[in-house]
């Protein structure tokens, strides 16, 4: 059984989805439970390949209350889980992963995996330290991120094993004509894109400022920027809306999550990601896979994946080098050099086979 917090489109629920995949295709009864619907459109996928699918029964927000309340909550989730008999739990996140870990020795599971995709900012709760003391197994996505959990954990050194993230490609749903014509492209028109839902470790508001930068320094050229994602709570689109209102950006688009991904990454002239902290994301890999440079901001996770000296980095909250960043994405004879690098890169250490190969080591005890 796999666990993830909502039904959308995010990075972790898209590799919480290619594992499901892999499992699937070695013969494995799997379902993919979510705690929350959001915009559900997870749902589609898992139903295309015929993978099962539950939403469980479970306010989150009870992981927070005082008193008994929140335990009379872990019960009823342990009988929701134990119905399904499961073999395996692999919880995706922070409260899948607390809760699930929390409880699994209580609903007939074999073992629990711990798959840590971020860094949590909050306190340890009670909650989380009856996890840890259930001694789940724990995997993560990056060096970085098998760090954290060691140290927020207190683990010895090696009881987190890494499983990169792999990238199950996929061929546009349409063509190039059909998206560009979809956006009204004009001539010579460069197009940037960030694909990332609104959460505050997402930094669009830095994205913005440094367009806007990048903008006045480039008056000469035909410029826009989409933005393409979900916002689980509006005030954080609000927010950059409000900066784009106020900045007069027009040549920036606001787009909710499209399932056609890799057709507008096709053509694109680059994608951005501008994030506080990464576990290791995923649509870094995808502008690899699709042959585009990707300006992205200076964090442990880029570099795990890039390497110190990746020419389109961006200081954290510095509109300059993001703006330069922009820029020099444009140049054309050391792009090229740059995407076949990138693609060889991500086909090789973060291809979805390996990825499938190595969770499935999990569960045949090797």
């Amino acid at each position: 059984m796999i666990f993830v917090p909502f039904f959308t489109l995010g990075g972790a629920e898209m590799q919480a989805f290619n594992i499901a995949i892999g499992f699937k295709q070695q013969g494995h009864n799997v379902s993919v439970l979510a705690f929350e619907t959001k915009n559900g459109k997870l749902i589609s996928k898992l139903e295309e390949n015929e993978i099962k699918w539950a939403l469980l029964d479970f306010d989150l927000s009870s992981i927070h209350r005082k008193g008994l309340g929140k335990f009379v909550s872990l019960f009823k989730l342990i009988l929701q889980i134990r119905k399904y008999k499961p073999d395996y739990l692999f919880p995706f996140t922070f409260y899948p992963n607390v809760l699930v870990s929390s409880i699994w020795k209580f609903t007939g599971a074999q073992k629990c995996f711990w798959n840590q995709r971020g860094y949590e900012r909050s306190g340890v709760g009670s909650i989380e330290k009856i996890a840890a003391f259930q001694k789940p197994k724990y995997l993560s996505n990056s060096e970085g991120l098998a760090a954290f959990i060691t140290q927020r954990h207190q683990l010895a050194a090696g009881k987190v094993k890494v499983i990169r993230n792999g990238l199950l490609p996929k061929s546009p749903l349409h063509d190039k004509e059909y998206w560009n014509k979809k956006i009204g492209r004009a001539e010579r028109e460069k197009i940037f894109v960030k694909i990332a839902n609104y959460y505050p470790e997402k930094n669009h508001i830095y994205l913005l400022q440094g367009w806007n930068l990048f903008t006045q320094q480039n008056k000469q050229l035909k410029t826009r920027l989409i933005l393409v994602g979900y916002s689980p709570n509006e005030m954080h689109i609000n927010k950059a809306k409000a900066f784009a209102f106020d900045y007069k950006l027009d040549n920036v688009e606001f787009w909710d999550s499209i399932d056609d991904v890799a057709g507008l990454l096709s053509i694109a002239d680059a994608g951005i990601l501008t994030s506080t902290h990464e576990g290791s994301p995923n649509i870094v890999l995808e502008c690899m896979h699709a042959k585009i440079p990707c300006v992205v901001s200076r964090i442990n996770a880029t570099v795990e994946i890039f390497g110190h000296e990746y020419p389109l980095f961006c200081d954290l909250n510095d509109a300059a080098t993001l703006a330069q960043s922009l820029k020099k994405s444009l140049d054309q004879e050391p792009m090229a050099v740059l995407v076949e690098n990138n693609f060889s890169r991500v086909s090789e250490a973060y291809s979805a086979r390996k990825l499938e190969q190595e969770y499935n080591q999990l569960i045949n005890g090797k």
